[in-house]
């Protein structure tokens, strides 16, 4: 992997790579390995990686800082320890916030994905969520809108006392004019609903005054 990374560079110029494994921490071992790598090649590449809150440890994430990364994402997905149960996500809110909070003192971007109309999701664990990812302080924020996959636990959740399949064309959004519509209704939030609430937590996270404030920080600290 390292090897690719260091062809690339040395090939095209590229200093920037993205690591799109979901859970790139899964083997702390491998997880150092490849930033031991990256820093005897003194390679100087800026990278960043995916992974869960509950697969990661300062140390880590001090040596993967020391080898040229600069922001980590985690899929938190809700605010509610409920709708976390039921998609099987196996972490709680305290592990959410040391996660988040181990990578800003070591001085990694955080950024922060989650789900909208999970089941059993109402407006208030909507709100909750956003208001969750406006105290986590993060660097940004994803929110998107519930998908469950035909074959998963969860597709056939969603189906359950609904009858019938739903149509792949309800999946293809990539590469067409399709607007982000939601595939599934949930029994407190209808399809205007969630895409309101989708809107809604985008404007509420990025535009609050202390989110601003922050990023104006790290600007004139840049400069």
């Amino acid at each position: 992997m390292v090897e690719e990374v260091a062809y690339h560079k040395r090939k095209f110029g590229i200093k920037e790579f993205a690591f799109y494994d979901d859970v790139f921490t899964l083997d702390k071992r491998r997880a150092y390995a490849i930033a031991d790598e990256i820093i005897k090649r003194g390679l100087k590449i800026h990278w960043t990686c995916e992974t869960r809150v509950n697969l990661v440890e300062k140390e880590l994430l001090r040596h993967m800082k020391r080898a040229g990364c600069y922001s980590i994402a985690y899929g938190i997905e809700s605010a509610s320890p409920e709708i976390l149960n039921i998609l099987n996500k196996d972490i709680t809110l305290e592990q959410v916030e040391e996660a988040v909070g181990i990578a800003q003192e070591v001085g990694l971007q955080t950024i922060g994905y989650f789900m909208l109309g999970s089941p059993g999701e109402t407006p208030e664990t909507i709100d909750k969520t956003i208001q969750f990812a406006r105290k986590l302080k993060l660097d940004s924020a994803q929110f998107a809108i519930t998908t469950p996959f035909p074959g998963t636990k969860l597709y056939d959740l969603y189906l359950k006392d609904k009858g019938g399949d739903i149509s792949w064309e309800n999946f293809s959004y990539e590469g067409t004019s399709s607007k982000i519509a939601p595939v599934f209704e949930t029994n407190g939030l209808s399809r205007i609903d969630l895409q309101y609430w989708r809107g809604r937590a985008y404007k509420d996270f990025y535009l609050c005054p202390s989110y601003i404030w922050q990023r104006m920080r790290q600007v004139t600290s840049i400069g």
